[in-house]
């Protein structure tokens, strides 16, 4: 009975699976394939931008050359010669060029600057009044800062003069930064443009200054006045060429060192620290020639200026130190005096110098610490 009872059971779940497997049984294709194909459409905006802002003919580069300090006089003023000598041997310029750069991609820009006309350039300020030809040092002087636009307001001077010559050009390379960018979004048309981020770009700034030589004759520099017409028979002239491009080359990186002027590439040209302390040049001395020696002394710039000179002391003949006011425990003599910006050895004393070349230490403002050690050189 119990084999009979399993048997059925057996039965039946067979019964129960076959049914099963033929209701799963595959449909349809085996394999297959399907192609999704279609032109895009790109939506973005070019975001190369090339803006560069450079001075223009608006923009005057005219040098004012002032020997006597005028023009620091206003209509209707009177002066004296000393009232005017702070400002006398200065050069200057109407107004400072700038650059900036507005595009979404760093820039280089150049400057090249030459110096053109009759008077003679020297490469230091000790060299500007060495004698007593119409010396000039002119020089260019970069912005310390980034003044982000082409406002001259912006600007700020570096401790740095970049000297121009008249033998070839002194160029100067900046690498300004690409200015930042935003994308924005029209409300009503939904069209996107690319946008200047306001208050971004890059700048910096040349200024043009110097000295000339007080001490020259200038007269033939001078337009003569009316009723006479006509223009001066000699002249002094700087000519500055701009230029920019976007390609730059591995080497064309900023001087990050102290003191480097805002954007600028390293030079390794001729250079005035616009802080320099005072500075007196070797000269020579001509018995033919004769007369009491005046050594101009140039007081410095900056934060390092000078006031006045205080003291020479002149190593003598018997190498003895004689002086106009006693510097060091020196013996005072009449034959050396000082004035503010400038010592002279009487024609007597230097009569008596020894052939060859001698020292002088210049002091300044009473600080015996504060000199500057100099050599005349006496030649028949």
């Amino acid at each position: 009975m119990k084999q009979k009872k399993v048997l059925a059971l057996l039965l039946t779940s067979a019964m129960v699976l076959g049914t099963s497997m033929q209701a799963f049984a595959a449909t349809g294709a085996s394999s297959g394939d399907a192609t999704w194909e279609g032109e895009g459409e790109v939506n973005a905006v070019d975001t190369t931008v090339y803006s560069v802002t450079l001075p223009t003919d608006a923009v005057t580069t005219k040098l004012i050359i002032d020997p006597q300090g005028i023009m620091q006089m206003k209509s209707g003023d009177t002066a004296s010669a000393d009232d005017l000598a702070g400002a006398a041997g200065r050069i200057t310029c109407e107004s400072i060029p700038m650059i900036a750069n507005t595009s979404s991609v760093p820039m280089k820009v150049g400057v090249s600057m030459q110096l053109s006309g009759d008077a003679t350039d020297v490469s230091a300020i000790n060299e500007v009044e060495a004698d007593d030809e119409t010396n000039v040092l002119l020089y260019a002087v970069p912005s310390a800062v980034d003044a982000k636009s082409a406002d001259a307001t912006k600007y700020s001077a570096s401790s740095n003069g970049f000297v121009i010559h008249k033998s070839a050009p002194t160029d100067l390379e900046f690498i300004l930064d690409a200015a930042e960018y935003q994308f924005e979004k029209d409300a009503t048309t939904g069209a996107v443009t690319y946008k200047l981020a306001d208050g971004s770009g890059h700048a910096t700034g040349v200024e043009f200054a110097g000295f000339a030589n007080k001490k020259a004759d200038w007269s033939e520099f001078v337009a003569p006045q009316a009723p006479l017409t006509g223009g001066p028979d000699k002249k002094v002239g700087m000519k500055a060429t701009f230029s920019f491009t976007s390609e730059l080359k591995s080497g064309d990186v900023a001087d990050t060192t102290e003191g480097a002027p805002y954007a600028m590439k390293a030079y390794s040209g001729d250079v005035v620290d616009l802080n320099a302390g005072p500075s007196v040049a070797n000269v020579t001395y001509s018995r033919s020639k004769g007369g009491a020696l005046t050594v101009p002394c140039n007081l410095g710039m900056g934060s390092n200026k000078a006031t006045r000179v205080t003291d020479a002391v002149v190593v003598g003949s018997d190498k003895k130190l004689y002086s106009a006011n006693g510097a060091w425990n020196s013996v005072r003599v009449a034959a050396v005096t000082v004035s503010d910006d400038s010592f002279t050895l009487s024609e007597s004393w230097m009569k008596g110098m020894q052939d060859g070349e001698s020292q002088v230490s210049v002091v300044f403002d009473g600080d015996l610490a504060n000199y500057v050690a100099m050599k005349i050189n006496v030649v028949n």
